[in-house]
């Protein structure tokens, strides 16, 4: 798809040297190393949906070390075009949606959300249009993500799926094993249906820390972020 580029016209900033959001994530990982940034509550049993009361937290050094080494770990992947390349982040709030966006940043590709509200035939459309190779996704929307592009697909059309990559998130959540959510078979098969290959995001994060690649930080003409109707009026439609 092709979204265009048309320069704009900001006034200059109060600090030259923060232009972009993630300068402003550099400037605070900078500063605040050892202060916490992200915390979650432990999941104890998920079929009760019950939850730690005391939270985990990461410090702003410890997620500009995952916000790198993911980022790192995309270049490596090779699947991406270059700047402006659309990566999807299919999930509900969760800390490593965030590392997931930066790392994005990072690299100076656009963040494309599929939000997990998402009607029926939306998510097939958005990761078509934005042309989505690589979506993370929390690790209890695989099946859903795949399910949505194959129901809304034609033999045909899944040949043509430009997603090849999806990243899973949020395991850091499930401390327990027996809490873990698993793929299902079913899910595998989607996956080898579509092509599409399914790796969790440690995995992704130890590519990224064996083959260190450079920021590539966006400029602030840069698109960061296209962001989709819900689709309840027709077509979803990407707003940049």
């Amino acid at each position: 798809a092709d979204f265009g580029s048309q320069p704009i016209k900001y006034p200059p900033p109060l600090d030259l040297s923060t232009t972009t959001l993630y300068d402003v994530f550099i400037s605070n990982a900078s500063s605040h190393q050892d202060k916490p940034l992200f915390g979650l509550r432990p999941c104890i049993d998920a079929k009760l949906h019950k939850y730690a009361d005391k939270f985990e937290w990461l410090t702003w050094k410890e997620c500009q070390s995952r916000v790198d080494d993911i980022g790192s770990g995309l270049v490596s992947l090779g699947v991406m075009s270059g700047p402006g390349s659309r990566v999807g982040i299919f999930s509900i709030n969760c800390s490593d949606w965030m590392l997931c966006e930066y790392a994005c940043f990072r690299q100076n590709f656009a963040v494309t959300p599929i939000y997990a509200t998402c009607g029926s035939g939306s998510i097939n459309t958005i990761v078509r249009h934005a042309e989505i190779s690589v979506a993370f996704t929390h690790i209890t929307l695989v099946q859903g993500l795949l399910q949505d592009i194959v129901s809304s697909s034609s033999p045909v059309e899944e040949e043509s799926c430009p997603l090849r990559i999806i990243v899973t998130i949020a395991h850091d959540v499930f401390k327990n094993a027996e809490n873990k959510p698993a793929l299902s078979e079913e899910t595998k098969r989607l996956a080898e249906r579509l092509h599409v290959r399914i790796i969790e995001l440690e995995e992704l994060m130890n590519a990224g820390r064996q083959a260190k690649h450079p920021a590539n930080p966006p400029k602030p003409n840069d698109i960061y972020s296209i962001i989709y109707t819900s689709g309840s009026e027709g077509v979803p439609k990407g707003a940049m």
